[in-house]
Order: C-alpha cells, then sequence, then structure tokens
C-alpha cells in the first residue's frame, strides 16, 4: 500500500551561462522545496462489524494484561471514526440508570465486568432516540455510576469522528461529535481500571477490551454494533475539544502526541491480527470474514474514515557548490523513499536517490548531489508507506 505522492517542484527560469544556471538551479530548489501536492486519503482499510453478539465472533478483543497503558481507569480519552445506520442499531440506551444506561445500546467499545471485585468499568454504545441514533458513554466505579447520552444524529451512514473524555478528579464526562461537546456530566471520581488478575467466571471476557460487541454475549437485551469503526485512538488525558478537532482528521505525528497510549489505524485490511501505532500492543479480529466482521476498504467507495495522510515539513540548506541537503520530518509509523527526476512531461522516470530508502523518523537528513551536468530542472518526490 502506497500513501499519496508527495512531490516537490522547481520553475523553470532562463538563466544565462552554465556556472551561473547551476547557481540558479541549486537557489531555486532551497525556495521552492516546501512546495506539496498532496491527495487521496491516508486511512485505506476499515473494519465492519455486523452485531451478531454470539459465540465471542463479530469483534476485536485486545487482552488488558499484555496492554498496560490501555488499561484506562484515570484521565482518558477514547476517539475514533464510526459510520453506522439508524434501520441496523435497535438498541435504546437511557441517561442515568446507575452507569448502566449505555449497556442496552449496540455496544460499541465494551470494558465492562460481571460481578464484584473490581475497580469499575464503563463502555460506549449508540442507541435510538425517536428517530435519532444518539451516542451514550457511561461509567461506575464499583459504588455509583452515570451514563450520558448525546443528541446528535450518528445513524446517518456517514462517518463520524466521536470522542469521550473522563476526568478523575471531579468526574466530568464528556461526549464530542465532530469536533464539538454533544453532552456532559458529572459522574464518579477514582480509578474504574481493570484489576488484572481477579478472580473471574469469564475468563474470555472479562479481562479484555472488546470492540464492536457486548463482551460476555449476554443476550439479545444486550446487542452489538452493527456498523463500522477505523483510526481507534486512547489517550491517557481527557482532550479538550480545540485538540480534538485538530487530530480528527489527520495522521498524528507520535512525538506530537503526549498521552497517546494505543492507536488502532485498522489499516491491516486483511487476516485476524491488529496491532497499534503507539505502544505495540496487539488485539485480534474474530473473524475476519464475510458478513462477520470484515474487513473493508477505501478503493470499494466510502469504506473507510476521511482522515488524511501527515504532510512532512520540509527543509534545506546549501552545502558544496553542486549538492543540497534536505532535511525533513518522517512520523514514526512511516517509512520513506526519495526519488528524483528531471521532466514530469510522460512518461516520467523516476530514479531513486541513492541511500534514500526505508528512511524513518531518525533519518531526516539527506544530502542530494547535483552533479556537474545538472539539468536546469530537478523534481523530488518522497512516498510514504505505513509499517507496524
Amino acid at each position: 500500500m502506497v500513501l499519496p505522492k508527495i512531490q516537490l517542484r522547481e520553475r523553470r527560469r532562463h538563466v544565462v551561462g552554465r556556472d551561473q544556471m547551476r547557481y540558479l538551479m541549486l537557489s531555486l530548489m532551497l525556495l521552492t522545496l516546501t512546495r506539496w501536492d498532496v491527495s487521496a486519503q491516508g486511512s485505506r482499510f476499515a473494519v465492519r462489524f455486523y452485531g451478531t453478539g454470539t459465540g465471542q465472533i463479530d469483534r476485536i478483543k485486545i487482552p488488558l494484561h499484555s496492554a498496560p497503558l490501555l488499561n484506562l481507569g484515570n484521565d482518558f480519552t477514547i476517539e475514533f471514526w464510526m459510520r453506522a445506520d439508524y434501520a441496523n442499531n435497535a438498541g435504546v440506551v437511557a441517561s442515568g440508570q446507575n452507569g448502566d444506561g449505555w449497556i442496552t445500546g449496540n455496544v460499541i467499545i465494551d470494558r465492562d465486568v460481571y460481578g464484584p471485585g473490581d475497580y469499575g468499568d464503563f463502555g460506549i454504545s449508540i442507541g435510538r432516540s425517536a428517530s435519532h441514533s444518539v451516542l451514550a458513554f457511561g461509567l461506575h466505579n464499583g459504588e455509583w455510576g452515570e451514563t450520558i447520552v448525546g443528541t446528535n444524529h450518528v445513524g446517518d451512514n456517514i462517518w463520524r469522528h466521536v470522542a469521550v473524555t473522563r476526568q478523575e478528579s471531579n468526574g466530568l464526562m464528556r461526549i464530542v461529535v465532530d469536533g464539538k461537546l454533544d453532552a456532559q456530566s458529572t459522574g464518579p471520581t477514582g480509578t474504574v481500571s481493570y484489576r488484572v488478575g481477579r478472580s473471574t467466571s469469564w475468563p474470555d471476557s472479562d479481562p479484555f477490551l472488546v470492540l464492536g460487541a457486548e463482551k460476555h454475549d449476554a443476550g439479545s437485551e444486550y446487542p452489538s454494533f452493527n456498523g463500522g469503526i477505523d483510526e481507534l485512538r486512547f489517550w491517557s488525558r481527557a482532550l479538550n475539544t480545540n485538540e480534538l478537532v485538530h487530530i480528527a482528521s489527520r495522521i498524528v505525528p507520535l512525538h506530537d502526541a503526549p498521552g497517546l497510549v494505543a492507536w488502532f489505524r485498522l489499516e491491516e485490511g486483511t487476516n485476524q491480527p491488529i496491532r497499534d501505532s503507539a505502544s505495540a500492543y496487539t488485539g485480534t479480529l474474530f473473524s475476519a470474514q464475510t458478513g462477520n466482521g470484515e474487513w473493508t476498504s477505501w478503493a470499494q467507495g466510502s469504506n473507510a474514515a476521511p482522515i488524511q495522510t501527515y504532510q512532512p515539513t520540509l527543509s534545506a540548506s546549501s552545502g558544496p557548490s553542486q549538492s543540497l541537503l534536505l532535511r525533513w520530518f518522517a512520523p514514526q509509523n512511516l517509512e520513506y523513499d526519495l526519488e528524483e527526476t528531471d521532466s514530469l512531461l510522460p512518461p516520467v522516470f523516476w530514479s531513486a536517490i541513492p541511500g534514500a530508502t526505508n528512511l524513518v523518523a531518525a533519518d531526516t537528513n539527506m544530502t542530494v548531489t547535483i552533479g556537474t551536468g545538472a539539468a536546469e530542472q530537478r523534481y523530488f518526490r518522497a512516498r510514504g508507506t505505513p509499517y507496524r
């Protein structure tokens, strides 16, 4: 899979003399090196669930014992892209309900537990409210709980960016849809993390964070989600709405994302294992089959989130008279190849720059030799490919 091409352009100039031409060519490169042409989107795959809710299938399961940072319980934010249809999600949610009003909706994220002996639990679901489908976020600290319910319609079969935030000290809970506050209330304080190692009669479900389903398969009164999810991120702090607006539609550089503990891009596109790009945690998609927890691709239509590729910044400085030093920022989950050509007229022939392949975040300097027989124009591009 290849991300959109990033192209550097240098305009043709009339010059006098070979030495002058070489000098101006280098100078023009320095002036135009930051012009980028970016198209298409950075998310190529997503996961489609069907709400079966039986037999521990049609869901993603992430074991909490091997993902300590993902075992959120204090301040946190969970944000992702979702697409759902009102007709396919008939669950009903209610605010209050001692924290469990979310569980009767179609469950999108389930960090619930059965039985006593834990710090708390929480979950996110979608439920019907008249002719709308709204988001619900519930949380319980073992003594009391709260569910808040939004008002924005998220069941219109359009990709929506949704987020829930929680602050441990004051119990503030929020739902944010497409960058706008949708609901908020004060819930319980204290940690609600999963107590890893606790005794449970549900070893196949309790110690897991589950995506797309009610984790215990407890029955039809606790329905699972029917729809798509993509670009799922977990933070160990409560992001504000300005931050959510800023990051919603872009690939976030990991060095500039304080508190990001897990990011499941869901770009695998095949098979069952999934892996996050922040902490290398792993999960499993059950069952990665058509009509039952399957992969969908952007090439098929609007079947992946409308998130854009990260646009690297690039600068340059002159070195020896026949060379150019390129400096750029490479996100930690991308690899780059740098290529060059002397013409963009078809057919275009791109050549790899020697030593400029498989570049990652640490490889941010590259000296490009201009050469004594350099053409009046040189074009450069960087091609990025996600890796895990």
